[in-house]
C-alpha cells in the first residue's frame, strides 16, 4: 500500500479536517509540519 504523507501547518483547519478523515477511515499516515521550515515552503 502507498504511504500517505500529510503536510500541515499550525492552525490550519483544512489540515485538521484531512487528518480527521484519515483517522476515521483507519488510514495510517505520516504528518510533516511545515511551520517554520522554509525549505518546505
Amino acid at each position: 500500500m502507498a504511504t500517505i504523507t500529510v503536510y500541515t501547518k499550525n492552525l490550519c483547519s483544512f489540515c485538521s479536517a484531512a487528518k480527521q478523515l484519515l483517522k476515521n477511515k483507519n488510514f495510517d499516515y505520516k504528518e510533516v509540519n511545515m511551520e517554520g521550515n522554509q525549505a518546505l515552503m
